[in-house]
């Protein structure tokens, strides 16, 4: 009986050893992948879009405000200029975080120099601008022709600002390259875009109704429009500039 036990263990044994010898050797340790190099570029873009939402917030808001204070609609518009107010208020706050926040102080530490952080913050700077005009323009006496041609000028500003900050969204998610014929087609789309808000610009302040009005609206009124008329023009032409 013993001298079976130990065959049986001599056996066990064997077939181990000769398991092991069979088994395919463990691969060999590797390094851990190296992490990617940080893309500062890519967080600017990020930034330009947040930038963008803010700045889009703002204008829309200051579309439902223009609505309101046509005074047509009794608490509607109470609620749309009240609505309006705070959306132009949060996208400038927005603006204002994304270009003083802890993500763009880190920026600072590495690309203060950079021409990309240049451009940051001169467009955020004619963003505030922008926002600043139409938080500062007055409502309009809805019997007055002349300040209702010169209101509805107002909105269609806001519009073609609108449609380049679109388009430099548009623009910047081609510049990802992650889709092919797709980013061809948005890029595409982004030139004409900006095409657009340019000619919209141009038509609303230099058009045959502006020179109408020039004619007989009152100074403080025209020189308010064309003040806010310049800073989105200043704003398209750096939207569609954006790197």
């Amino acid at each position: 009986m013993r001298s079976t036990r130990i065959t049986l263990l001599r056996c066990a044994a064997a077939a181990a050893l000769f398991a092991a010898a069979c088994s395919p050797a463990a691969p060999p340790a590797q390094a851990p992948a190296a992490a990617p190099a940080h893309d500062a570029a890519m967080d600017m873009h990020h930034l330009h879009g947040l930038m963008a939402h803010g700045f889009e917030m703002a204008l829309e808001g200051a579309s439902l405000k223009m609505l309101g204070d046509m005074k047509m609609a009794g608490a509607v518009d109470a609620a749309a200029a009240s609505h309006g107010d705070a959306m132009m208020t949060e996208g400038k706050g927005l603006i204002d975080k994304a270009i003083t926040g802890p993500a763009m102080g880190a920026m600072h530490m590495a690309n203060a120099n950079d021409p990309a952080m240049l451009y940051t913050h001169d467009l955020a700077k004619n963003m505030t601008a922008v926002i600043d005009h139409l938080q500062q323009m007055p409502a309009p006496d809805p019997k007055d022709a002349k300040a209702m041609a010169m209101h509805h000028m107002h909105i269609a500003l806001i519009h073609a600002a609108l449609m380049a900050s679109q388009g430099a969204s548009l623009k910047m998610t081609a510049s990802m390259k992650m889709a092919d014929a797709v980013d061809q087609e948005a890029a595409t789309h982004a030139t004409a875009m900006f095409a657009h808000a340019k000619g919209l610009y141009e038509e609303t302040m230099s058009g045959d109704a502006m020179k109408q009005l020039h004619a007989s609206a009152s100074g403080d009124a025209m020189t308010a429009t064309h003040a806010m008329g310049d800073s989105i023009n200043v704003v398209i032409d750096a939207l569609s500039k954006m790197p």
